[in-house]
């Protein structure tokens, strides 16, 4: 068995990894040089070739990165619609407690843009219910 790469739009990685005795059916595949799919491959002018390990651990990085920060969005996203409940006028809150709500739910949206994510940062507290 041989590994066939495929790569999308030029950029590096294995975009698609499949063994097999000849070439998958398609345009744009390349047989690897090894076949091992724990590495990470590069598209040069037409030629497969190994990514260089400093390459490999930024990508790799850049990937644990976004992966935190997606991470990150889904906790501040669950916190506002777990949240929701308290601008819906029979809530049953007073005014100033609704307007701290809101206050606190515009914090929870302006973290994108004021954390230097993945710096430590602290959470906004939410307001008590009275």
């Amino acid at each position: 068995m041989e590994l066939y790469l495929r790569f999308d739009n030029g950029d590096f990685g294995q975009s698609y990894a499949q063994e097999s005795d000849g070439p998958p059916e398609g345009d744009n595949w390349y047989l690897a040089p090894e076949n091992d799919q724990q590495i990470l491959w590069e598209l040069v002018e037409g030629k497969v070739s190994r990514v260089s390990e400093e390459a490999r651990e930024k990508y790799f990085a850049e990937i644990q990165e976004l992966q935190a920060y997606k991470e990150f969005r889904t906790q501040r996203n669950q916190a506002l619609l777990m949240s929701d409940w308290t601008q819906l006028p029979d809530a049953g809150l007073s005014d100033e407690a609704v307007a701290e709500w809101r206050k606190h739910r515009q914090e929870l949206r302006d973290l994108p843009t004021k954390v230097k994510y993945p710096e430590p940062f602290d959470w906004p507290q939410s307001p008590t219910i009275k």
